[in-house]
């Protein structure tokens, strides 16, 4: 299997600018990332799948659509032409890029409801355009995963049942299904089960937890998910997909509009206060069961080249250079006290060290008080 990292957290329109994260990314570990698709050319995709090339990163792709006047389930001929239209220049945009998959809630308008069930009717229409979609994304060899969504985003397809079942009737090979544990966990009795039930159908899977956060610190049994997906023969992408606290919900607890948000979080970006957004990846769930606190004092004549060795060690997470005897504090990841040992075996001979095993961490790496009123 593959691990995916969605690009949700940070922008829905990666591109140059985002290359210094795409490469953390890399170096992180994981095999790829998702490009959200919502604006611009497929030539703007085919450079940026360049760039990914050159990196190292695979991708596989995503959208969605929020604007009713693209409702491929509309009784509006003209309405679902133009949904049929966005979703061709979207598989396009895809097919530049180099994504095979294409996945997302791509069946209705994001959040719009027509205060009933879904009708007979309006299924009919969603096959007629599913079809028609499929046809396309088969002459780019695109695969579309349709997403599943709980009964607070969209009211035509919520459980994996209604999602497989449409996708049997769609009847093409490039229109499929994704599995979501988010979504999953809010509509299906059995989550676990939704998914083995209808593996058939399944071309895409999102890892995300229950609050949107790191998966593994909310209540998604991971365990038993992983193990299902195991046994049940899939063998794509993992793709994690984590949000961070969105601007509507940070909105709502300063009582300003979502672009007000959006402007100060812009101004304290180019004012530095805020120099990146990033991923917190949990080293325990890589194999790195020790921290350790290494003060380093390197020998006369060998500061220059411990630091460089520091630097070239990649399980040294972190380093300040310090006033006082020793010169370098630095927070070392290991998987054993064996692999502890070798490193410090490196740097013997170029600097004296002293070690301390962590047991715990009180407080979690945090900022400084902002001290800066809502109008800076």
């Amino acid at each position: 299997m593959k691990i995916g990292m969605c690009m949700f957290l940070w922008t829905t329109a990666v591109s140059k600018k985002h290359e210094p994260l795409l490469r953390d990314i890399k170096a992180t570990g994981f095999d790829g990332v998702e490009i959200p698709i919502f604006a611009g050319t497929p030539d703007d995709y085919r450079k940026l799948g360049e760039l990914l090339d050159r990196i190292g990163l695979e991708r596989t792709a995503v959208s969605a659509m929020g604007d009713p006047s693209m409702n491929l389930i509309s009784a509006d001929a003209a309405t679902r032409k133009a949904g049929v239209d966005y979703m061709k220049w979207a598989i396009d945009c895809a097919d530049a890029l180099g994504a095979l998959t294409l996945s997302g809630p791509l069946h209705s308008t994001l959040g719009a409801f027509s205060g009933t069930g879904p009708t007979a009717a309006e299924k009919k229409r969603s096959i007629a355009s599913q079809r028609a979609i499929g046809d396309h994304a088969g002459k780019r060899n695109v695969t579309i995963g349709l997403e599943a969504l709980n009964r607070f985003e969209c009211y035509l397809l919520n459980t994996m049942a209604d999602l497989s079942e449409h996708v049997d009737v769609i009847d093409r090979p490039h229109i499929k299904a994704m599995y979501d544990t988010f979504h999953a966990n809010i509509e299906e009795a059995d989550p676990i089960g939704a998914y083995t039930k209808h593996r058939r159908n399944v071309v895409h899977i999102h890892i995300s937890e229950n609050d949107r956060g790191v998966p593994g610190r909310g209540n998604i049994p991971w365990k038993e998910t992983f193990a299902a997906i195991r046994n049940s023969g899939y063998d794509d992408w993992l793709t994690i997909e984590a949000f961070g606290r969105s601007l509507k919900d940070l909105a709502a607890q300063v009582g300003l509009s979502s672009p007000s948000v959006s402007e100060r979080l812009r101004r304290l970006e180019e004012r530095g206060v805020i120099r990146a957004f990033t991923v917190e990846i949990d080293p325990l769930a890589l194999g790195y069961t020790l921290q350790a606190i290494v003060r380093i004092k390197p020998l006369p004549g060998k500061l220059h080249i411990v630091q460089k060795l520091i630097e070239e060690i990649e399980e040294f997470g972190e380093c300040d250079k310090v006033t006082g005897d020793d010169c370098f504090v630095a927070r070392l990841f290991v998987r054993s006290i064996g692999d502890l040992d070798g490193i410090l075996d490196r740097i013997a001979d170029k600097a004296e060290t002293s070690t301390a095993i962590i047991k715990a961490q009180p407080i979690r790496r945090r900022p400084p008080p902002l001290g800066l009123p809502l109008g800076s």
